[in-house]
């Protein structure tokens, strides 16, 4: 019966006063906002139900679901996430830069904010793009804590990303590095010509005043 009296409509009804307080304090709506677009989605479905159907049992199990619905999809919502490839413990030499992207994704905004909330002093954190970079790892004996949150702008719904990094410091093979340098100690060699020492370290010989080899790092830790 109830369905033969329910009249489809795309716009809210307009109730005579003599149901309109009723239907304002079932549906839970404060009378001075007029401006219906300030009413929540339940309250707008309990409104146009009740007020269609004159039926206030209907109002308030519309009104009900709905914010059942609502807490239910509130519920489901979830912060930033980072890149998965992002390791949670890092071992790395004190001759190799660190470049990591903490980029973020999150279904709702792609205005994500991010924060280094903990890392080396000497490090370089890029909050447009969250690419932190520590040129000069210090190795020590201690275990270095970097941490960085990812706010999305909308539902102020925050992530945190937590990595600790292990530096060490990297051992030159001495006994082979005067073994190369007394063997071409004859020979001019041109200021680009590079020999490799190992897997992390290449030797130069300059062409310019120094005060011996210099050993560069051959590499780049990068997560991108």
């Amino acid at each position: 019966t109830q369905n033969h009296l329910y009249v489809p409509s795309f716009v809210l009804p307009e109730l005579p006063a003599s149901r309109l307080n009723l239907t304002l304090a079932t549906c839970n709506i404060d009378p001075s906002l007029a401006n219906r677009s300030l009413w929540t989605v339940a309250q707008r479905t309990c409104y146009y139900d009740m007020g269609v159907t004159n039926d206030t049992a209907l109002g308030q199990a519309s009104r009900a679901a709905s914010e059942t619905f609502h807490q239910i999809t509130m519920d489901q919502r979830y912060p930033p996430e980072f890149n998965s490839d992002l390791p949670l413990v890092l071992n790395a030499n004190d001759l190799t830069p660190i470049i990591i992207s903490f980029m973020a994704v999150s279904p709702y905004t792609s205005n994500i904010s991010y924060k280094l909330i903990n890392g080396p002093e000497s490090a370089i954190f890029d909050n447009r793009i969250a690419l932190f970079t520590w040129q000069n790892p210090t190795a020590n004996n201690n275990q270095i804590v970097v941490r960085v949150t990812a706010q999305d702008m909308k539902y102020n719904l925050l992530s945190t990303h937590e990595l600790v990094i292990n530096v060490f410091r990297q051992v030159i093979n001495t006994t082979l590095i005067n073994s190369i340098e007394s063997s071409h100690s004859n020979t001019a060699l041109p200021s680009s010509e590079t020999m490799q020492i190992g897997t992390n370290a290449a030797t130069t010989k300059s062409t310019e005043p120094s005060d011996g080899i210099n050993i560069f790092p051959s590499t780049l830790f990068m997560i991108i």
